[in-house]
């Protein structure tokens, strides 16, 4: 598992790069977004809509997703639980 680290400066978490790490957006056009870079370590970023459909459970330190994220451009696949990255099954 990897830790998926929060960051509330947009362009801190961008410059930093840090696989796994997240950025939750409230102000992004359409609703509330969460920005991460895979937590494989490819360095792909990747954005998803925090929508009653994905499961988010609103918390912004331990956020948890019901659904798994996939990046199909690796072949990625990963959860989030509770700032945790475990890998999609």
């Amino acid at each position: 598992m990897i830790r998926a680290i929060p960051f509330v400066d947009q362009l801190r978490h961008r410059d930093a790069g840090i696989p796994g790490s997240i950025y939750i957006d409230r102000r992004a056009q359409g609703g509330t977004t969460l920005q991460f870079f895979c937590p494989c370590g490819c360095g792909q970023m990747g954005t998803v809509s925090l929508t009653p459909d994905a499961g988010w459970n609103g918390d912004e330190t331990s956020p948890t997703l019901a659904e798994k994220i996939g990046l199909p451009h690796r072949g990625c696949a990963a959860q989030l639980r509770g700032r945790y990255w475990e890998p999609g099954q």
